[in-house]
């Protein structure tokens, strides 16, 4: 992995200025959190496709599985 997927590379800034924006602005910090958060997560996708590619598909695939046995016994 690179060091661009970690969590620790500062996507949240320092945790004063974090708790200074809450107080202010509640929600608004939060949905800043959550964009780092899904940031990182597509950052972390897609290197994970570029370094193992067969082990993504598999992945998927195995996911996609998983999703439609859910479904498949909520429909009976």
């Amino acid at each position: 992995m690179t060091e661009q997927s970690s969590f620790a590379n500062g996507a949240y800034g320092s945790q004063h200025e974090t708790s200074e924006r809450r107080s202010f602005y509640p929600m608004a910090a939060t949905r800043t959190e959550i964009q780092a958060t899904a940031t990182n997560a597509e950052q972390y996708v897609r290197d994970l496709v570029r370094e193992r590619p067969v082990v993504a598909v598999l992945t998927a695939m195995g996911f996609g599985y998983f999703v439609a046995r859910l479904f498949a016994r909520g429909m009976r």
